[in-house]
């Protein structure tokens, strides 16, 4: 099946039970296979980049990153990943 990118970013991730996770904020892709969804829990959804681990940079936004976003980040393997 073809998703499209725009399909999936900010659709509500749910577990096993049907509880949120949060909302898909990006895709982690293995060329044109994707293998993972980003998805947050609060207000804030991207940061140039700087939600994820490998992102680095200026010292003062790569540590908002970690205290605010990474937090409430989690990737979710696509073979797991339900939407509602």
């Amino acid at each position: 099946m073809t998703e499209r990118a725009s399909d999936l970013l900010g659709r509500v991730a749910v577990d096993p039970a049907g509880r949120p996770l949060g909302r898909v904020v990006d895709l982690v892709a293995d060329g044109p296979q994707i293998t993972a969804a980003i998805v947050v829990r609060g207000p804030w959804g991207r940061l140039l980049g700087y939600e994820r681990d490998e992102a680095g940079g200026p010292w003062l936004l790569e540590a908002v990153a970690r205290l605010i976003l990474r937090r409430d980040m989690t990737t979710v393997p696509w073979s797991e990943l339900r939407l509602r």
